[in-house]
């Protein structure tokens, strides 16, 4: 099944109502409600390049979760024509959402609103058990104005000139610390991808497009600047530990530049959204595999 581009590139939602356009406003948005329906179901957004075996096979696989109501593939006219077996895929579950731009700031930019609140953002090299999806889920529904993410990350401050720079999951897990989440797999709130397109700071937009990368930090960032500096939340332990990555000889992480870029977006991210003031990493790992990531303070009486 194919969506076709609205005239202009704008979305049916947007349309709709008018999305707040500076990061203020968008401090102030309350996000929708959600319904019963997305208690139950949520909808999986694909971002894909150019890697048609690995998202026939993350089609075939997610499309079998009992909580997948639609999957959206997010697919770029550069790539040429939707394939049969995409456009027209035997769960009846797929819709192609068709992209004229070729940018990482796409994937956010929805054209024609999911049917659920409740989004799975995902890349098309990355499995999960639909019992591990479940899992965050579950999670994201009791916290829907938070990122309920898999995959961790963390900034690092350079003492030497108090930059703020990239931590991979080598640095995460070996300092037992994250304050980033990737939405190569993650859930979130359907308005935060409106958001994101229409009050994320313009330099930072422009940043993602023109290094054709950072965008899963930019996401990760700008919610955490929206819920007054606070860190995405990790699905349980076990489910992380779940994943599946697909072969691919094509990843923007095997460029020469990566970290510098990474390191580059780090700091601009976090000036123009303000978190330098007060945003820290958190303990990633507790005690129990169902115990992971951040905890909400104690209340005492």
């Amino acid at each position: 099944m194919e969506d076709d581009l609205s005239e202009g590139g704008t979305s049916i939602h947007e349309k709709k109502m008018s999305w707040p356009s500076t990061l203020e406003e968008a401090k102030l948005y309350d996000l929708q409600a959600l319904e019963e329906v997305d208690r139950m179901y949520y909808t999986v957004r694909i971002n894909t390049w150019k890697r048609l075996p690995q998202l026939i096979t993350s089609l075939d696989h997610h499309s079998q979760c009992e909580g997948v109501q639609v999957i959206q593939v997010v697919w770029c006219d550069e790539q040429g024509p939707v394939p049969e077996e995409v456009l027209h895929h035997k769960s009846g579950k797929v819709v192609v959402e068709r992209h004229e731009k070729n940018s990482l700031n796409e994937r956010f930019h929805i054209i024609h609103d999911p049917p659920t609140r409740g989004i799975l953002s995902m890349d098309d090299d990355v499995l999960r058990p639909c019992l591990a999806i479940d899992a965050g889920f579950f999670k994201w529904i009791n916290s829907p104005d938070r990122i309920v993410g898999f995959d961790t990350r963390v900034h690092i401050i350079d003492e030497k000139d108090n930059r703020w720079k990239y931590g991979y999951l080598s640095t995460s897990e070996k300092t037992n610390t994250y304050s980033i989440v990737l939405p190569r797999f993650c859930f979130l709130h359907r308005d935060y991808l409106h958001l994101y397109y229409n009050a994320l700071p313009r330099q930072i937009y422009s940043k993602v497009e023109f290094e054709f990368n950072c965008e899963d930090i930019a996401m990760s960032f700008f919610v955490s600047s929206l819920t007054d500096g606070s860190v995405p939340l990790l699905a349980d332990y076990w489910a992380v530990r779940t994943l599946v990555k697909l072969p691919s000889s094509s990843t923007i992480s095997g460029s020469p530049n990566h970290k510098r870029t990474r390191d580059d977006c780090v700091d601009l991210f976090a000036n123009e959204l303000g978190l330098k003031l007060g945003f820290i990493a958190v303990t990633a790992r507790h005690k129990s595999s169902f115990d992971y990531g951040y905890r909400e303070p104690s209340k005492r009486k």
